[in-house]
């Protein structure tokens, strides 16, 4: 049997109750720049500006890059001592200061960085300056060595650094300790710059870093790190850089209790 269905007149101005709300891609898209800028800008108040007041160096890109550091430092490597008001306190001192440590990863200048309040200016292996980061590199100051005879020019900018009273900061074993957890052979250099300077010489002490073949790989390595004051030592004289340079290097390997190794990283050979 056939039926004859009459359409049935729709009221243009009735509201019509049967569509469904279809979500566009370009929503959920909105919603989400606008949660994460919201993120930022919380991050940017409770975090990069109280950082950015306290560095001595006050720029807004400072406060940026350390509380960026730091919060990174705190989720991924969950490190310990990096707010230890001894270690800051030491390094934060007016005056001249030379920062050493020994060198277990990528990761060890930005915990001894993010301790201190200051800015430090870093030495720097010129092969692990890769091209890409050349704007940071520049922007932060690094003085690059090379570890033959153009490090004269490090010399001399790392002395006229400290005469101006700020902060050095290196790692007298010239590399990344290899095996791990072993206390290398410090090169002299830094007790030179305190002879000729009169910089204090802040010790620390890292350990808990990832081990990985690749230096940079740590970065991104989950670790339990770690950072100590050491000592705190007043400029040598002349007579005294040679015997305060293994001091300082049996106290490191002292606090770590690790053994002190004395072949040299195979690039100091």
């Amino acid at each position: 049997m056939d039926y004859c269905r009459t359409p049935i007149p729709i009221d243009p101005t009735t509201p019509r109750t049967d569509n469904v709300h279809i979500v566009e891609p370009w929503h959920w898209i909105s919603i989400i720049l606008a949660g994460g800028f919201g993120g930022w800008l919380y991050w940017f108040v409770a975090h990069a500006l109280p950082r950015w007041k306290l560095l001595r160096r006050p720029t807004m890109l400072d406060g940026c890059i350390m509380a960026t550091a730091h919060r990174y430092l705190r989720v991924v490597h969950r490190v310990q001592g990096i707010d230890a008001p001894d270690l800051r306190d030491a390094i934060d001192a007016p005056g001249p200061v030379i920062i050493i440590s020994n060198h277990t990863s990528a990761i060890d200048a930005f915990l001894i960085q993010c301790a201190a309040r200051r800015p430090l200016r870093w030495f720097m292996a010129a092969d692990m300056m890769v091209s890409f980061l050349r704007p940071l590199w520049k922007y932060e100051e690094i003085i690059p060595v090379y570890y033959d005879a153009r490090d004269g020019r490090a010399a001399v900018e790392a002395i006229r650094h400290l005469r101006a009273g700020n902060g050095l900061a290196l790692f007298p074993e010239g590399g990344i300790e290899r095996p791990a957890q072993r206390v290398k052979p410090f090169q002299g250099g830094f007790a030179t710059f305190a002879v000729k300077t009169g910089a204090r010489i802040v010790v620390c002490a890292v350990d808990g870093t990832p081990t990985t073949t690749h230096p940079f790989a740590a970065m991104f390595m989950p670790s339990r790190a770690r950072i100590r004051l050491v000592s705190v030592h007043k400029a040598p004289t002349a007579t005294e850089g040679a015997a305060l340079i293994e001091t300082i290097r049996r106290e490191i390997a002292a606090t770590l209790g690790w053994p002190l190794d004395d072949i040299p990283l195979e690039h100091l050979r």
